[in-house]
């Protein structure tokens, strides 16, 4: 098995690396929007200079119970009727985190 010294990181990778080694570990007992706040810093951090090329639209999808707000993303180029379609259901029920944290991750995968 190769260790992690045969590996070689882009420069990308390894500032994230860097970047994430330095974070002081995650102290529950601090309250809850403390964290988030924290999270929200880490993730403006990481979106860096991307831009998406292509439209985001703020809809919300109604359940028995509740409406459930959803992003449509369509990379540049695609019509009304896509081909595919990526669901992208974040596990952790965004109590740390939230659709703002991970945007740049679906906008990513979308392109």
């Amino acid at each position: 098995m190769a260790s992690t010294k045969d590996v070689e990181l882009t420069a990308e990778s390894q500032s994230y690396i860097d970047y994430t080694n330095q974070l002081k570990p995650l102290n529950l007992g601090q309250p809850l929007d403390a964290i988030r706040a924290a999270n929200e810093e880490v993730a403006a951090k990481h979106r860096g200079d991307y831009v998406f090329n292509g439209t985001k639209e703020e809809v919300l999808v109604s359940g028995e119970q509740y409406q459930v707000p959803v992003t449509i993303l369509r990379p540049q180029g695609t019509n009304e009727s896509p081909k595919c379609i990526v669901i992208y259901f974040h596990g952790g029920g965004w109590v740390w985190s939230s659709r703002t944290t991970h945007m740049k991750l679906c906008e990513m995968i979308s392109q």
